[in-house]
């Protein structure tokens, strides 16, 4: 089956471990996030620098600017495009 032209047989259940009260969730991002992110641009990580920067989760830390943001979406489409590569997925933890 596809869905928008990407297969989806590998799309997964969105939590890999269920955790307990306060543990760590682990969570196995699909392949529409990995291919997303591996396909990213230079100028659509210009224009999502500042997107990021802003957002509300980020208000009490200290990103608050492109620059500062950056590095970080750079290391993430380069995790991204090293996991199609090797046709590999990527996993999110979640501390509470």
């Amino acid at each position: 089956m596809l869905l928008s032209g990407i297969p989806t047989a590998h799309i997964p259940d969105p939590v890999l471990v269920t955790p307990e009260r306060d543990e760590d969730i682990l969570v196995e991002l699909s392949v529409v996030v990995r291919d997303t992110l591996a396909d990213a641009t230079e100028a659509a990580l210009t224009e999502a620098a500042p997107i990021w920067a802003n957002i509300d989760e980020f208000i009490h830390y200290t990103w608050n600017d492109a620059d500062e943001v950056r590095p970080t979406m750079d290391d993430l489409v380069g995790l991204a495009r090293r996991a199609r590569e090797s046709n590999q997925m990527i996993y999110c933890a979640i501390c509470p």
